[in-house]
Protein backbone atom coordinates (compact mmCIF):
# COMPACT_ATOMS: atom_id res chain seq x y z
CA UNK A 1 0.00 0.00 0.00
CA UNK A 2 2.76 2.34 0.81
CA UNK A 3 4.49 1.88 -2.39
CA UNK A 4 1.16 2.35 -4.08
CA UNK A 5 0.22 5.91 -2.25
CA UNK A 6 4.10 6.80 -3.26
CA UNK A 7 3.54 6.27 -7.29
CA UNK A 8 0.43 8.01 -7.12
CA UNK A 9 1.86 11.05 -5.16
CA UNK A 10 4.45 11.03 -8.09
CA UNK A 11 1.83 10.86 -10.93
CA UNK A 12 0.41 13.75 -9.21
CA UNK A 13 3.26 16.05 -9.24
CA UNK A 14 3.04 17.40 -13.33
CA UNK A 15 -0.87 17.79 -12.35
CA UNK A 16 0.04 20.44 -9.40
CA UNK A 17 2.81 21.99 -11.67
CA UNK A 18 0.32 22.78 -14.35
CA UNK A 19 -1.94 24.02 -11.94
CA UNK A 20 0.90 26.55 -10.53
CA UNK A 21 1.22 27.74 -13.77
CA UNK A 22 -2.18 28.16 -14.96
CA UNK A 23 -2.77 29.86 -11.30
CA UNK A 24 0.35 32.22 -12.49
CA UNK A 25 -0.55 32.90 -15.48
CA UNK A 26 -4.18 33.49 -15.63
CA UNK A 27 -4.71 34.54 -11.83
CA UNK A 28 -6.68 38.03 -10.95
CA UNK A 29 -3.45 40.15 -11.48
CA UNK A 30 -5.00 43.23 -12.56
CA UNK A 31 -5.89 45.11 -9.59
CA UNK A 32 -8.80 46.98 -11.09
CA UNK A 33 -7.08 48.05 -14.28
CA UNK A 34 -8.99 48.58 -17.66
CA UNK A 35 -7.16 46.36 -19.74
CA UNK A 36 -7.28 45.78 -23.49
CA UNK A 37 -9.74 43.37 -25.74
CA UNK A 38 -8.32 40.37 -26.46
CA UNK A 39 -9.35 36.59 -28.18
CA UNK A 40 -9.94 33.86 -25.26
CA UNK A 41 -7.09 32.07 -24.23
CA UNK A 42 -5.88 28.83 -23.06
CA UNK A 43 -4.06 27.44 -19.63
CA UNK A 44 -0.38 27.35 -19.36
CA UNK A 45 -0.03 28.30 -23.06
CA UNK A 46 -2.60 31.69 -23.43
CA UNK A 47 -3.15 32.80 -26.76
CA UNK A 48 -0.40 30.93 -28.83
CA UNK A 49 -2.87 28.92 -30.43
CA UNK A 50 -4.12 32.28 -32.38
CA UNK A 51 -0.76 32.14 -34.13
CA UNK A 52 -0.65 28.57 -35.40
CA UNK A 53 -1.08 28.11 -39.21
CA UNK A 54 -0.43 31.80 -40.39
CA UNK A 55 2.61 33.94 -40.54
CA UNK A 56 2.41 35.44 -37.04
CA UNK A 57 2.02 39.11 -38.13
CA UNK A 58 -0.76 38.06 -39.91
CA UNK A 59 -2.08 35.99 -37.81
CA UNK A 60 -2.34 39.43 -35.80
CA UNK A 61 -3.55 41.25 -38.28
CA UNK A 62 -6.31 39.14 -38.44
CA UNK A 63 -7.05 39.37 -35.03
CA UNK A 64 -6.67 43.16 -34.83
CA UNK A 65 -9.73 43.10 -37.04
CA UNK A 66 -11.88 41.63 -34.72
CA UNK A 67 -10.51 43.03 -31.17
CA UNK A 68 -9.59 46.60 -32.08
CA UNK A 69 -6.45 47.98 -33.03
CA UNK A 70 -5.18 47.65 -29.45
CA UNK A 71 -5.63 44.12 -28.12
CA UNK A 72 -4.06 41.87 -25.37
CA UNK A 73 -2.61 39.05 -25.65
CA UNK A 74 -1.02 36.17 -23.39
CA UNK A 75 2.28 34.36 -24.45
CA UNK A 76 2.32 31.91 -21.83
CA UNK A 77 3.11 33.87 -18.86
CA UNK A 78 3.53 37.45 -20.41
CA UNK A 79 1.05 39.61 -21.00
CA UNK A 80 1.28 41.12 -24.31
CA UNK A 81 0.15 44.60 -25.59
CA UNK A 82 -0.70 44.50 -29.52
CA UNK A 83 -0.66 48.06 -31.19
CA UNK A 84 -1.56 47.83 -34.73
CA UNK A 85 -2.87 51.21 -36.05
CA UNK A 86 -0.96 54.42 -36.71
CA UNK A 87 -2.67 55.79 -33.82
CA UNK A 88 -2.30 53.30 -31.29
CA UNK A 89 1.51 52.98 -32.23
CA UNK A 90 2.34 56.80 -32.07
CA UNK A 91 0.29 56.78 -28.59
CA UNK A 92 2.90 53.93 -27.41
CA UNK A 93 6.25 55.19 -29.48
CA UNK A 94 5.97 58.94 -28.86
CA UNK A 95 3.21 60.45 -26.81
CA UNK A 96 4.15 58.27 -24.07
CA UNK A 97 7.51 56.88 -25.19
CA UNK A 98 9.50 57.78 -22.05
CA UNK A 99 6.66 55.16 -20.11
CA UNK A 100 7.50 52.35 -22.80
CA UNK A 101 10.62 53.08 -24.49
CA UNK A 102 12.05 50.31 -21.76
CA UNK A 103 10.89 47.17 -23.34
CA UNK A 104 11.48 43.57 -22.14
CA UNK A 105 14.19 41.38 -23.67
CA UNK A 106 14.02 38.15 -24.77
CA UNK A 107 16.28 35.64 -23.21
CA UNK A 108 18.57 35.59 -26.16
CA UNK A 109 18.91 38.97 -26.45
CA UNK A 110 19.77 39.55 -23.00
CA UNK A 111 22.65 36.73 -23.57
CA UNK A 112 23.87 38.67 -26.74
CA UNK A 113 24.04 42.02 -24.91
CA UNK A 114 25.99 41.09 -21.92
CA UNK A 115 29.21 42.24 -22.95
CA UNK A 116 28.17 45.44 -24.87
CA UNK A 117 25.21 47.51 -24.61
CA UNK A 118 24.56 49.38 -27.49
CA UNK A 119 21.53 51.44 -28.80
CA UNK A 120 19.33 49.13 -29.98
CA UNK A 121 18.51 47.54 -26.56
CA UNK A 122 20.05 49.84 -23.93
CA UNK A 123 17.75 51.16 -21.36
CA UNK A 124 16.26 54.28 -21.25
CA UNK A 125 19.06 56.69 -19.44
CA UNK A 126 22.18 58.65 -19.77
CA UNK A 127 23.83 55.91 -21.36
CA UNK A 128 21.10 55.35 -23.64
CA UNK A 129 21.13 58.85 -25.37
CA UNK A 130 25.01 59.32 -25.46
CA UNK A 131 24.63 56.79 -27.46
CA UNK A 132 21.48 58.05 -29.87
CA UNK A 133 23.88 61.50 -29.79
CA UNK A 134 26.68 59.22 -31.33
CA UNK A 135 23.98 58.33 -34.18
CA UNK A 136 22.96 61.60 -34.96
CA UNK A 137 26.02 63.68 -34.62
CA UNK A 138 28.65 60.91 -36.15
CA UNK A 139 27.12 57.94 -37.85
CA UNK A 140 24.15 59.43 -39.28
CA UNK A 141 24.58 63.09 -40.00
CA UNK A 142 24.02 64.42 -43.29
CA UNK A 143 27.89 65.16 -44.04
CA UNK A 144 28.23 61.59 -42.93
CA UNK A 145 25.96 60.35 -45.30
CA UNK A 146 27.10 62.63 -47.81
CA UNK A 147 30.60 61.05 -47.38
CA UNK A 148 29.28 58.15 -48.54
CA UNK A 149 27.95 58.83 -52.33
CA UNK A 150 31.15 56.92 -53.66
CA UNK A 151 30.32 54.15 -51.82
CA UNK A 152 26.95 54.11 -52.86
CA UNK A 153 27.71 55.59 -56.57
CA UNK A 154 30.01 52.38 -56.78
CA UNK A 155 27.75 49.86 -55.52
CA UNK A 156 25.18 51.38 -57.98
CA UNK A 157 27.04 50.74 -60.83
CA UNK A 158 28.04 47.21 -59.74
CA UNK A 159 24.22 46.57 -59.68
CA UNK A 160 23.90 47.98 -63.76
CA UNK A 161 26.49 46.19 -64.95
CA UNK A 162 24.82 42.77 -63.27
CA UNK A 163 21.56 43.57 -64.56
CA UNK A 164 23.19 44.34 -68.29
CA UNK A 165 25.39 41.19 -68.23
CA UNK A 166 22.32 38.92 -67.06
CA UNK A 167 20.06 40.32 -70.22
CA UNK A 168 22.97 40.20 -72.67
CA UNK A 169 22.88 36.52 -72.08
CA UNK A 170 18.77 35.98 -71.60
CA UNK A 171 18.62 35.31 -68.51
CA UNK A 172 15.98 36.02 -66.38
CA UNK A 173 16.94 38.63 -63.59
CA UNK A 174 15.99 38.40 -60.08
CA UNK A 175 15.75 42.25 -59.14
CA UNK A 176 14.48 41.54 -55.79
CA UNK A 177 17.66 39.73 -55.00
CA UNK A 178 19.81 41.80 -56.71
CA UNK A 179 18.66 44.84 -54.75
CA UNK A 180 18.42 42.84 -51.88
CA UNK A 181 22.40 42.55 -52.42
CA UNK A 182 22.97 46.51 -53.40
CA UNK A 183 21.48 47.57 -50.17
CA UNK A 184 23.55 44.90 -48.26
CA UNK A 185 26.44 45.33 -50.19
CA UNK A 186 26.77 49.46 -49.85
CA UNK A 187 25.80 49.11 -45.92
CA UNK A 188 28.43 46.30 -45.30
CA UNK A 189 30.77 48.71 -47.56
CA UNK A 190 30.06 51.79 -45.38
CA UNK A 191 30.54 50.15 -41.71
CA UNK A 192 33.93 48.42 -43.31
CA UNK A 193 35.43 50.94 -45.24
CA UNK A 194 36.29 48.66 -48.19
CA UNK A 195 34.66 45.51 -50.11
CA UNK A 196 34.86 43.13 -47.29
CA UNK A 197 36.68 40.17 -47.73
CA UNK A 198 34.85 38.26 -45.50
CA UNK A 199 31.04 39.50 -46.13
CA UNK A 200 29.98 36.38 -46.88
CA UNK A 201 30.91 35.10 -42.89
CA UNK A 202 29.01 38.34 -41.55
CA UNK A 203 25.82 38.06 -43.75
CA UNK A 204 25.86 34.17 -42.32
CA UNK A 205 25.66 36.03 -38.34
CA UNK A 206 23.32 38.43 -39.40
CA UNK A 207 20.90 35.50 -40.45
CA UNK A 208 21.96 33.74 -37.13
CA UNK A 209 20.91 36.87 -34.90
CA UNK A 210 17.55 37.76 -36.59
CA UNK A 211 16.71 33.97 -36.08
CA UNK A 212 17.71 33.84 -32.89
CA UNK A 213 16.32 37.34 -31.92
CA UNK A 214 12.81 36.58 -33.94
CA UNK A 215 11.52 33.53 -32.07
CA UNK A 216 10.12 32.13 -28.63
CA UNK A 217 11.92 30.04 -26.65
CA UNK A 218 10.66 28.38 -23.46
CA UNK A 219 12.45 30.57 -21.10
CA UNK A 220 10.81 33.51 -22.81
CA UNK A 221 7.24 32.02 -22.71
CA UNK A 222 7.46 30.79 -18.89
CA UNK A 223 10.31 32.96 -17.35
CA UNK A 224 9.77 31.94 -13.76
CA UNK A 225 9.89 28.31 -14.65
CA UNK A 226 13.10 26.39 -13.68
CA UNK A 227 11.64 23.53 -16.13
CA UNK A 228 11.71 25.49 -19.11
CA UNK A 229 14.98 27.21 -18.74
CA UNK A 230 16.53 23.69 -18.07
CA UNK A 231 14.88 22.46 -21.19
CA UNK A 232 15.36 25.01 -23.86
CA UNK A 233 18.57 25.42 -25.42
CA UNK A 234 18.31 28.77 -26.56
CA UNK A 235 20.61 29.93 -24.07
CA UNK A 236 23.20 27.60 -24.79
CA UNK A 237 23.18 28.41 -28.87
CA UNK A 238 23.18 32.26 -27.67
CA UNK A 239 25.94 32.28 -25.99
CA UNK A 240 28.34 30.34 -28.54
CA UNK A 241 26.61 32.73 -31.28
CA UNK A 242 27.70 35.35 -28.88
CA UNK A 243 30.94 34.75 -28.41
CA UNK A 244 31.86 33.84 -32.07
CA UNK A 245 30.68 37.03 -33.12
CA UNK A 246 32.81 38.62 -30.57
CA UNK A 247 36.20 37.12 -32.11
CA UNK A 248 34.99 37.90 -35.32
CA UNK A 249 34.52 41.22 -34.69
CA UNK A 250 37.78 41.07 -32.41
CA UNK A 251 39.55 40.73 -36.00
CA UNK A 252 37.54 42.92 -38.00
CA UNK A 253 38.51 45.44 -35.34
CA UNK A 254 42.07 44.89 -35.23
CA UNK A 255 42.44 45.34 -39.12
CA UNK A 256 40.99 48.70 -38.44
CA UNK A 257 43.84 49.30 -35.66
CA UNK A 258 46.62 47.85 -37.54
CA UNK A 259 45.75 49.84 -41.04
CA UNK A 260 44.97 53.40 -38.40
CA UNK A 261 48.17 52.95 -36.91
CA UNK A 262 50.04 52.40 -40.67
CA UNK A 263 49.57 55.41 -41.36
CA UNK A 264 47.80 54.18 -44.35
CA UNK A 265 45.43 56.89 -46.24
CA UNK A 266 41.66 56.23 -46.40
CA UNK A 267 38.23 57.11 -46.04
CA UNK A 268 37.00 57.11 -42.52
CA UNK A 269 33.98 54.48 -42.03
CA UNK A 270 32.11 53.58 -39.32
CA UNK A 271 33.91 51.61 -37.02
CA UNK A 272 37.00 54.43 -37.55
CA UNK A 273 34.36 56.80 -36.30
CA UNK A 274 33.58 54.95 -33.39
CA UNK A 275 37.46 53.87 -32.41
CA UNK A 276 38.17 57.59 -32.92
CA UNK A 277 35.66 58.78 -30.36
CA UNK A 278 36.63 56.48 -28.09
CA UNK A 279 40.26 57.73 -27.97
CA UNK A 280 39.18 61.18 -27.77
CA UNK A 281 37.34 59.69 -24.68
CA UNK A 282 35.36 63.14 -24.60
CA UNK A 283 32.48 61.41 -23.42
CA UNK A 284 30.14 60.55 -20.02
CA UNK A 285 30.36 57.13 -19.94
CA UNK A 286 33.35 55.79 -21.45
CA UNK A 287 32.96 53.99 -24.90
CA UNK A 288 34.14 50.21 -24.72
CA UNK A 289 35.43 47.86 -27.50
CA UNK A 290 32.12 45.74 -26.57
CA UNK A 291 29.73 48.60 -27.31
CA UNK A 292 31.73 48.95 -30.66
CA UNK A 293 31.21 45.22 -31.54
CA UNK A 294 27.83 45.28 -30.70
CA UNK A 295 26.98 48.67 -32.28
CA UNK A 296 27.94 47.73 -35.59
CA UNK A 297 26.45 44.16 -35.62
CA UNK A 298 23.27 46.02 -34.65
CA UNK A 299 23.47 48.45 -37.81
CA UNK A 300 23.98 45.01 -40.01
CA UNK A 301 21.53 43.23 -37.87
CA UNK A 302 18.63 46.01 -39.10
CA UNK A 303 19.53 45.74 -42.34
CA UNK A 304 18.79 41.91 -42.34
CA UNK A 305 15.91 42.21 -40.55
CA UNK A 306 14.56 44.50 -43.05
CA UNK A 307 15.42 42.00 -45.48
CA UNK A 308 13.67 39.10 -43.79
CA UNK A 309 10.52 41.34 -43.19
CA UNK A 310 10.29 42.12 -47.13
CA UNK A 311 10.85 38.16 -47.46
CA UNK A 312 7.75 37.49 -45.20
CA UNK A 313 5.44 39.77 -46.62
CA UNK A 314 6.03 38.69 -50.27
CA UNK A 315 8.35 41.99 -51.53
CA UNK A 316 11.06 40.45 -52.39
CA UNK A 317 11.47 36.81 -53.85
CA UNK A 318 13.12 34.58 -50.89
Amino acid sequence: MENDAYFYLLALLPLLYLIRLYRASFGPHNHGLRLPPGPWQLPVIGSLHHLFGALPHRALRDLSQRHGPLMLLKFGENPVIIASSAEAAKEIMKVHDSIFCTRPLSSSVKVMNELGRGIAFAPYGDHWRQMRKICFLELLSTKRISSFQAIREEEATRLIRSVSSASQLEVVVNLGKMLAMYVTDTTVHAIMGGRFKEQDTLLHYVDEAVRLVGGFSLPDLFPSSRLALALSSTLRKSRVFRDSLMAFMDRVIGEHLERTSSDEQHQEDLIDVLLRIQREGNLQSPLTMDSIKEKEHRISLQVGARQQQRRCSGQWPS
